[in-house]
């Protein structure tokens, strides 16, 4: 008689994603294999068509965060400051980011 427990082939819960990842399991409850899973630039285990997806995303809004970076920059703001928010720095901020937003040059914000 076999007293060995037969171990699942599908990764459950939390850490699901890290199990496929580091071979534990063979796939997510969402079916995802190791193939598709990567690493990201905060060390989290996401899935590669996610990501990619992000990344033709942020293309969306890369001027407006340059902007707003430029804004907090010349305003001297450290911390929280919620960008048209109810402070006073918050609509300054926001003022500003606007300006630069809207007269942006290509050549300038391109990296």
């Amino acid at each position: 008689m076999n007293n060995t427990r037969r171990r699942g082939v599908v990764a459950r819960g939390k850490r699901a994603k890290f199990c496929v990842f580091i071979g534990m399991k063979d796939r997510t409850k969402a079916g995802l294999r190791k193939v598709d899973l990567v690493r990201s630039n905060k060390n989290k285990i996401v899935s590669k068509k996610k990501q990619l997806d992000g990344k033709k995303k942020y293309v969306f809004i890369k001027v407006w965060t340059a902007a707003v970076q430029k804004a907090r920059k010349e305003l001297r703001l450290t911390g929280f400051v919620a960008v048209n928010g109810k402070s006073v720095q918050g609509r300054a901020l926001y003022q500003v980011a606007k300006s630069y937003y809207d007269g942006w040059d290509y050549n300038e914000w391109s990296e």
